[in-house]
């Protein structure tokens, strides 16, 4: 069957209907052609070329396209030039202060070229170009600009003087962590690092940044510390408590170097030699500690470590510091003379956390309660109205008044004030009602007429009231 004859108006009508309903143009694998039945643009494509149904040949769609439409011919694309290309790249970095990479998009000073076209022609070799090249490559060769797989090589020289600058402006050594080389642009101490691990870039492998600095500047390598004995550690404990006249603990003078006796054991700390004798390694079996070290072979108290203690022991230790000062102990007291190596402080709390053998159900305080009477304030006794007013009623006789809050210790209760008693009454405490006051207790139990008011004071004497038969008035004023 023979297919009818083409022209040219034709199929630029149908390309130009196909561009407005799609946005962009045919090619020759854009399927069927609308407005018209059977017809596929390979075919017209062929028909182009071959000069088949009425068409001149030797020609095709994209070439049509271009010539008629201005359509971009991927098929005769111009030819580039390095001189071309180089210029496009200066023109890059005028305008971004960088030079392009493969994904800086358009080219402007060549519309519809992009940098990911440059490089792909650079790389395969087409549209005039020798091929087996790069755009990175190209600029490394003509603009000198750094490309990975064309870096210059190391020297020790040149990496020790990098080191030299970078502590003069830090005050520390680099590590591989320390970011961009300043004498050498594009370079990074992680790129050092990494050449003297594996080789290349004029390096011998095997060795690292830390071992150069280690080896050439004498810098603490924490993958290669010295050995540690017990000797040597006791040595800087000594000389630490001659320095301080405290023993050195596992956070003593961590990372404060001018703590450290840099002539006795430079860039070590009291943490890396804990962690030592702690897990081992640097010539130390592990298992052991700065305090149990200090306990064994300087006989220094280990918190972690102390002896156990009774009741009765702690007992004797009360009674013979009552006997001395008539003072029960405290936790400000200090330092049991019995047993100079113990403070109070640390008996009241294993007391409280319940260590060093004792169970945790009695504190301190109650077992001086329990056992030698002492005033618990936190378990004071209950009080009653009837207690109350007995012990107001002998105030009233051995003073002539009656109580107020300033009327200091109640002598029949040892340790109880007129102001706890407030209080209690006030709060609802000690199995008192809530919400009252001595003045109204004392009012409400008939101790105080109703014309006399609050007890008030008079500067730190108690303003003396008058007791007559009928209750008690208010002083006569002049």
């Amino acid at each position: 069957m023979r297919r009818p004859h083409l022209s040219i108006s034709q199929i630029l009508v149908w390309a130009d209907f196909y561009h407005e309903r799609t946005g962009r143009w045919p090619q020759r694998h854009s399927r069927f052609v609308y407005n018209t039945v059977g017809e596929k643009w390979y075919n017209i494509d062929m028909a182009l070329r071959r000069g088949d149904r009425g068409l001149p040949g030797k020609s095709s769609l994209a070439q049509l396209l271009a010539e008629r439409r201005g359509y971009r011919n991927f098929e005769r694309l111009p030819a580039f030039r390095e001189r071309t290309i180089l210029s496009w790249a200066d023109a890059y970095v005028a305008r971004h202060q960088k030079w392009p990479a493969v994904k800086s998009g358009p080219i402007p000073e060549a519309p519809g070229e992009t940098w990911t076209s440059v490089d792909s022609a650079l790389w395969k070799g087409l549209r005039g170009l020798p091929g087996k090249s790069s755009l990175a490559q190209l600029l490394a060769e003509r603009r000198g600009v750094r490309h990975i797989k064309y870096l210059l090589p190391f020297s020790i020289k040149a990496i020790l003087a990098w080191a030299d600058a970078y502590y003069r402006r830090h005050k520390r050594w680099p590590t591989h962590r320390s970011g961009l080389i300043a004498p050498a642009p594009g370079e990074t101490w992680g790129a050092v690092h990494s050449a003297l691990q594996r080789g290349g870039r004029g390096l011998t492998k095997g060795s690292s940044l830390p071992q150069l600095l280690e080896r050439y500047r004498g810098v603490r390598n924490i993958h290669h510390l010295p050995r540690l004995t017990y000797r040597k550690i006791l040595r800087w404990a000594d000389s630490y408590h001659r320095r301080t006249g405290k023993w050195p603990m596992r956070i003593s003078c961590a990372l404060r170097p001018r703590h450290r006796d840099r002539r006795v054991a430079p860039s070590e700390s009291w943490g890396s030699i804990n962690s030592a004798l702690h897990n081992g390694g640097r010539g130390l079996l592990g298992g052991s500690s700065v305090a149990r070290l200090l306990q064994k072979y300087r006989a220094v108290p280990n918190k972690s470590n102390l002896p156990r203690l009774t009741y009765g022991q702690v007992l004797r230790w009360v009674d013979a510091h009552h006997r001395r000062t008539g003072q029960w102990p405290r936790c400000q007291t200090g330092t049991i003379l019995e047993s100079p190596a113990e403070t109070w402080r640390a008996v009241i709390a294993a007391f409280y956390r319940g260590t060093r053998g004792l169970p945790g159900d009695c504190s301190f305080a109650q077992l001086l309660s329990i056992r030698r009477g002492v005033r618990n304030i936190k378990r004071l006794p209950k009080l009653s109205g009837k207690q109350i007013l007995t012990w107001a009623d002998n105030f009233h006789r051995r003073h002539g008044h009656w109580p107020s809050t300033r009327s200091g210790l109640i002598q029949d209760a040892e340790g109880d004030t007129w102001m706890n008693i407030e209080s209690a009454l006030r709060l609802g405490l000690r199995g008192l009602p809530k919400g009252s006051s001595l003045f109204r207790f004392l009012k409400k139990h008939q101790r105080i007429s109703e014309s006399v008011g609050h007890p008030l004071t008079k500067g730190n004497e108690p303003r003396r009231l008058l007791h007559r038969e009928s209750g008690i008035t208010r002083p006569q004023t002049l």
